[in-house]
């Protein structure tokens, strides 16, 4: 299967997924938790959502995928008549060229292939023949998290009130307090709290001292579209991506609901968008990490 035949079967499967559950697309997919690898590390960016899609369509109960050596290297085996999924794997690939001057000079791009892996429901081996490490539980609590960003967060600032925002000329997030938040869409006034806080620290990555997000968007790629709207959907993916991580149960916040239509048709225009939506989305969630990393250092010196 060609490339471009695998991100359209790929974006088909995210356009389904809104078209059966609406506002509510993410919900059913983070409620299974985060695939992840035989290591016991997390999928990451697009990958995350191919696997949730899979993990759906095939009801696997498991959320460990590993290639065929992997699986043999384990004691295990592929069992009869069973599949391979397709994940991608992104690597720097580096060219020499020709520069205006005629000179040779080196030119890196990033480089896309895909490779095969078997849920473990697949094979005959399962969760419990394999040692893996729990990621949710070497992360501090949710507070905790957030609090290790040192992200500006003014709570019931008279800028907007009653309203969660970031502004980026000012580089604060804005959000009403716990006690404001109520039980709405089957999500309760707790989960409503962390998935909104936590969509606007995904904005607040976005700034040019950490993400350089804005930057990127002046490109060719983004003249024709609405960046806001992009920005946006980068923020709830993002959003749905460290709650199911921390462990948050979440549906996509009641603000970003409205742009997840507008980028529905453009998916199935280009299913590169959802490709670059998820890139960004966990960039942003990776710098997170690294700030949850310099805490620790930082802890034990």
């Amino acid at each position: 299967m060609q490339k471009k035949d695998i991100m359209k079967k790929i974006a088909d499967q995210v356009i389904k997924a809104m078209d059966n559950h609406g506002k509510n697309w993410l919900c059913p997919w983070s409620k299974q938790g985060m695939p992840k690898n035989i290591r016991g590390t997390y999928y990451t960016g697009i990958n995350t959502f191919i696997l949730w899609c899979i993990q759906s369509e095939n009801k696997y109960k498991s959320t460990t995928y590993a290639t065929f050596n992997q699986i043999k290297s384990k004691g295990g085996k592929v069992n009869k008549g069973q599949k391979a999924h397709q994940v991608v794997f992104w690597t720097p690939l580096t060219i020499q060229v020709k520069d205006k001057k005629g000179e040779d000079t080196d030119k890196t791009f990033p480089y896309m292939k895909f490779y095969n892996v078997f849920n473990l429901d697949q094979t005959t081996l399962n969760d419990k023949d394999i040692i893996v490490s729990d990621g949710a539980d070497t992360l501090p609590n949710v507070e905790q998290y957030i609090k290790n960003t040192k992200a500006d967060i003014r709570y019931d600032n008279k800028l907007y009130t009653g309203k969660c925002y970031y502004v980026p000329s000012l580089d604060f997030i804005g959000m009403v307090t716990k006690d404001k938040f109520n039980n709405l869409d089957g999500s309760n006034a707790t989960e409503n709290y962390y998935a909104t806080i936590l969509h606007e620290l995904t904005h607040w990555t976005a700034h040019e001292d950490r993400c350089n997000r804005h930057e990127k968007y002046k490109s060719k790629y983004f003249d024709d579209m609405d960046k806001y709207a992009f920005e946006e959907l980068v923020a709830e993916l993002g959003a749905v991506i460290q709650s199911t991580m921390l462990g948050v149960s979440m549906k996509p916040t009641k603000h970003a609901c409205q742009y997840l239509n507008i980028w529905k048709s453009r998916i199935k225009e280009d299913p590169s968008v959802m490709f670059k939506a998820s890139a960004y989305a966990q960039a942003g969630v990776n710098h997170i990490l690294e700030l949850q990393k310099e805490k620790s250092v930082k802890k034990v010196a």
